[in-house]
């Protein structure tokens, strides 16, 4: 999904999300990367998430999933597989170690 030109807190913002799951009362937002970055959080915090619920009217979840594990996130809830995801809610963020 590509957002192109939203005006968000007074500032022009551009995103190229990998993947937007919109359900009836939530959206989930998933950054995927080949492996686990901590800088992501960053992006789906500070832009991604308020950009899509911007446009959705939507409270978001975000999810960072990889293919390679580089520490243990304790912060974040641990995705394991596909039907986790719609167990999230709103103001979640995850980790999902895809194998």
């Amino acid at each position: 999904m590509y957002v192109d030109s939203v005006i968000l807190k007074g500032k022009t913002a551009y995103a190229e999300l990998d993947a937007v799951i919109e359900l009836e009362d939530r959206v989930i937002v998933v950054e995927c990367k080949r492996s686990q970055l901590t800088l992501v959080w960053d992006k789906l915090q500070g832009l991604y998430g308020p950009l899509v619920s911007h446009i959705t009217g939507k409270p978001v979840i975000l999810v960072q999933a990889f293919k390679n594990a580089t520490h243990r996130d304790t912060l974040r809830k641990r995705v394991v597989k596909w039907e986790d995801l719609l167990q999230l809610q709103p103001g979640d963020c995850a980790n999902w170690h895809v194998l």
